[in-house]
């Protein structure tokens, strides 16, 4: 009996250190970096207040992008709702638009991946306030 309790441990040894050389699965890389905010923006459903940020982007089932503020040690996600890519990449960098006074993130262009993540516009005060007005509507057919 000693002798297949021996073995077995041998040949599970083996199994174990031949699956450690197999290569794994590829994993994409985060991309990360640092910016600077002048004035307060907003980035999907989340208001960055100006100060310094890092930020990183987990490439999962969604390309989620980890804010982190230097300044006063805050944090948020935010998910992009497209992706895209182009083949000939630029330097990294975030799109801007203003609407009214507000200022929003557009996207954010990844030089090393060339991928560039949208991100949805926040709804204007008035279309907030007409949905709030209206509450919930319901489907009405014709039929």
């Amino acid at each position: 009996m000693r002798c297949r309790n021996i073995s077995w441990r041998k040949l599970l040894l083996m199994a174990v250190t031949g699956l450690s050389i197999l290569p794994a699965p590829a994993v994409a890389q985060s991309a990360s970096g640092k910016f600077t905010l002048a004035r307060q923006v907003r980035w999907g459903n989340v208001v960055l207040p100006p100060g310094d940020y890092s930020c990183s982007v987990e490439h999962r089932s969604a390309e989620t992008v980890l804010l982190h503020n230097l300044t006063n040690k805050t944090g948020a996600i935010v998910m992009a709702t497209t992706v895209s890519t182009v083949d000939n990449p630029i330097a990294s960098h975030l799109v801007l638009e203003q609407t009214g006074n507000e200022w929003f993130v557009r996207s954010l262009v990844l030089g090393a991946t060339g991928e560039i993540l949208y991100f949805n516009p926040p709804a204007t005060r008035t279309e907030a306030a007409q949905v709030a007005r209206l509450g919930p509507q319901k489907a009405v057919s014709n039929q």
